[in-house]
């Protein structure tokens, strides 16, 4: 037997011995491609220089048909009217003055049968009448309280006086009845506060003693007028009191007399 033959168990030895784990290297990430400048492309052309365009300076404007038209139109329409009104309420006007006048107007109350029938029946039918001072508001702007002022006063020459002077703020002497009214109403102006029930007048004449006296001439038409519409009211009360007590005293007679009957 050969010596130099490897044993069997040395055999099965270096069989079993493990084989070292080689790891293989990856392989490397391509370089990116390099791009080289182009020198060409790098040179940009030679701008050409652009002409600069300067407009001549604006000239000074001039006043043309247009312009004139219009400061015509604004001297026409504006100035000519405000110049007018100025120089006739500082040169031509006569003054005028104002007298002031307030009242309250209180009514008696009268209650009656037939007044709590009365008032049931408005209330359900839904109608009022007038007031007493709604009657003397319209009464004292009536063509009556004119007419009765001016047989007083003669409102014609009191207001007529300066025509000559101020004809755009008096009276006319030639003007109608329907001509006083309206210039009454301008000259006599009238405010009433219905929370308080006061009535103010406020009477406007060419003289303080003049509107004094118009003023005091419309307060006692106005009482006048009132204590009349009191009295035809006290009137009517008073008979409808009268038959209320001839209805009732000829029903306290059949009463009476249909008890007799009853006990006879």
């Amino acid at each position: 037997m050969d010596d130099s033959s490897p044993h069997p168990a040395e055999k099965h030895t270096e069989a079993a011995t493990p084989k070292p784990i080689v790891s293989k290297p990856k392989p490397a990430a391509p370089n990116p491609p390099v791009v080289k400048p182009n020198p060409a492309a790098q040179k940009k052309p030679a701008s050409t220089p652009t002409a600069v365009v300067v407009r001549p300076l604006a000239v000074p404007a001039k006043a043309g048909r247009r312009h004139w038209g219009l400061l015509l139109a604004l001297f026409v329409f504006v100035g000519l009217p405000v110049g007018t009104a100025s120089w006739y309420m500082y040169a031509r006007a006569v003054d005028q003055y104002a007298s002031t006048v307030a009242f309250t107007v209180r009514t008696e109350d009268i209650s009656s049968a037939a007044d709590i029938l009365g008032g049931l029946g408005g209330t359900i039918g839904g109608g009022g009448g007038s007031s007493d001072t709604d009657i003397l508001y319209e009464f004292i702007r009536s063509q009556e309280m004119v007419n009765t002022i001016d047989r007083q006063l003669n409102l014609r020459i009191l207001y007529a006086k300066h025509e000559d002077i101020d004809p755009l703020f008096s009276l006319d002497p030639e003007g109608t009845i329907e001509d006083l009214t309206a210039f009454w109403q301008r000259m006599v102006r009238i405010s009433y506060d219905s929370g308080t029930g006061l009535m103010k007048l406020r009477v406007l004449a060419f003289d303080a003693a003049e509107a004094k006296l118009i003023a005091v001439a419309i307060f006692d038409e106005s009482a006048r007028m009132i204590n009349a519409l009191s009295a035809i009211a006290r009137e009517d009360a008073t008979r409808y009191a009268l038959e209320d007590l001839e209805s009732a005293v000829e029903k306290v007679k059949k009463a009476r007399e249909a008890l007799t009957a009853f006990r006879v």
